[in-house]
């Protein structure tokens, strides 16, 4: 593949991934850029919801086993603190919204963020490469503790829709933890070939940051 061909579908990627509507920049950190993001928060509207058709949607697996009972394995992704959970280097925390209070949280501010919350509406930013940086939002649309799974919604401003779902199964004193995404955008080369390699990159920090906090705690 030549180099500029490379850097097209580079390009590709960057702009299928994040959002169409929400360009975070690095003049987002001027405070001039406060209220657009938060407006864009607070009027997320999910890109999926129970009546999509999910299995149109293309398909992304892996799992994962944590050797921990399944009781102990839940109650720390259940109740897992964003700033502690995706703090890069890839993936990184940046705001959320709690729709139930009505209340914005940065981590910028060194506050301690609430744990992970229905219906509240997180960015983060995700790096591609060293000087490239993208933004994506989604929601916790669903922390079912019965069948033992925590689903994330994409919004609508994103090129990519669709949603992540994290189910939890018990293996004798061990818990498999299943990561399933289903995605689509404008894009078949992005889907295919890109989103893959990237997101795997992103779920396995992810996975690595909650394994960690949970051996430390």
């Amino acid at each position: 593949m030549t180099t500029k061909r490379a850097i097209f579908f580079i390009l590709i990627f960057v702009l299928s991934y994040s959002q169409n509507s929400y360009g975070f920049s690095k003049k987002d950190k001027d405070k001039k850029e406060k209220p657009r993001r938060e407006k864009k928060l607070k009027e997320f509207k999910p890109s999926v919801d129970e009546n999509t058709k999910i299995t149109d949607y293309n398909f992304h697996q892996k799992i994962y086993l944590l050797k921990a009972p399944i009781e102990l394995v839940w109650k720390k992704y259940s109740s897992m603190v964003p700033n502690q959970t995706w703090k890069g280097p890839l993936a990184k925390y940046k705001q959320s919204y709690s729709k139930e209070n009505n209340i914005f949280h940065y981590r910028s501010k060194g506050e301690n963020n609430p744990n992970l919350e229905l219906e509240s509406i997180y960015f983060l930013k995700l790096k591609i490469f060293k000087f490239l940086k993208i933004g994506v939002t989604f929601q916790v649309t669903k922390i079912d503790s019965t069948n033992k799974f925590i689903e994330l919604t994409y919004g609508q401003d994103n090129a990519s829709h669709g949603r992540q779902r994290i189910y939890f199964l018990e293996d004798e004193n061990n818990t498999i933890i299943l990561h399933i995404s289903n995605f689509k955008s404008n894009n078949k080369f992005r889907d295919n070939h890109l989103y893959p390699k990237f997101h795997e990159k992103y779920i396995d920090e992810f996975h690595k940051n909650i394994k960690q906090n949970l051996i430390l705690n």
